[in-house]
């Protein structure tokens, strides 16, 4: 059994968002800002004891519904639940700092916390074998469920592995080193929109759009090759191209996604695509939450920004 104060990062799905729900490519790397770890209360008048007791009681519910799994699902995950029913009456909480309703997977970092405590498999140091990679992501589906009511799992796999993962058009899980590089004026960025919000009515919008026609051939002849490109130019290093291609993502976005697109960010969102400082896509399943950005002048894009009173931070792909 793993210590308690073994930490799991957030994440951020780079590219995939709702194209990975008809078959395309998607890559999630960790955000190391932000994280979250299992550990026991030091004294009930500590800080953010109430949130600790909130997390406590989350987590009796989590095991309830754990429990309840069939006992084929308790075989493959293999969990020590009487421990962890034990530890849950000792006030065993989740301490993390990683924002809900924000799209950087708070509750997959809860799984990975729980399934790395708990049970008694081992992440081990050398790549992991495709077999194993696939059960776990059957294990953390059905574990994350609790939260989402359907889960593709990666959430989770992000945080247990912390390092790029790549889910490929088969739905396998491969760890992946992108080699796209920037100078010190160009790359990735995100914006925090300030605003909270809940996945699962953006998926019922998406599938309702999916449902017509003319926006299904859209997905498969333009959504998803830009989305797959934006990938493939990652991975090999190739910032130029990758700039294209997110902006045919972005574009795409603006046009037929504008439901998921914060209010309000509508106007800067036109103005990085007219203007070609910057570019804006949705950061999950947008609607809130953070925005992903990219830029080849990244001061230039920062004062734009700003004038909105929004601040760029750039990060890197691990």
């Amino acid at each position: 059994m793993q210590t308690h104060s073994q930490y799991f990062h957030s994440k951020l799905l780079v590219f995939g968002e709702y194209s990975l729900l008809m078959q395309s490519r998607a890559l999630t790397v960790p955000f190391r800002k932000y994280s979250a770890a299992l550990r026991f209360p030091e004294g009930k008048r500590e800080s953010g004891w109430v949130k600790g007791t909130e997390s406590n009681q989350q987590l009796r519910l989590f095991h309830d519904f754990l429990e309840g799994l069939s006992p084929g699902l308790h075989g493959e995950m293999q969990l020590d639940l009487k421990t962890f029913s034990k530890e849950i009456e000792k006030g065993i909480f989740l301490d993390s700092d990683i924002p809900e309703g924000f799209g950087l997977g708070s509750s997959g970092a809860l799984v990975a916390a729980v399934y790395a405590r708990y049970s008694s498999t081992r992440r081990g140091e050398k790549p992991p074998a495709p077999e194993y990679l696939a059960r776990l992501k059957r294990i953390f589906s059905e574990m994350e469920s609790f939260f989402h009511g359907k889960s593709s799992g990666i959430d989770p796999m992000s945080s247990y592995f912390d390092q790029p993962l790549l889910q490929d058009e088969f739905g396998s899980i491969i760890p992946v080193q992108p080699g796209i590089r920037f100078d010190e004026h160009s790359g990735f960025f995100v914006v925090n929109t300030g605003k909270a919000r809940k996945t699962a009515p953006l998926v019922r919008v998406f599938n309702e759009k999916v449902r017509v026609e003319a926006f299904r051939q859209m997905m498969q002849n333009d959504y998803i090759p830009a989305n797959n490109a934006c990938i493939e130019a990652s991975l090999k290093g190739h910032p130029r191209e990758l700039f294209q291609s997110m902006e045919k993502l972005s574009a795409l976005q603006f046009s037929f996604f504008r439901e998921m697109i914060p209010r309000g960010f509508e106007e800067i969102w036109e103005k990085g695509l007219e203007s070609k400082t910057f570019l804006l896509k949705l950061c999950g399943a947008g609607g809130g939450g953070l925005l992903t950005g990219l830029s080849m002048n990244l001061p230039a894009a920062a004062a734009l920004l700003k004038k909105h009173s929004l601040r760029p931070e750039p990060f890197k792909l691990p």
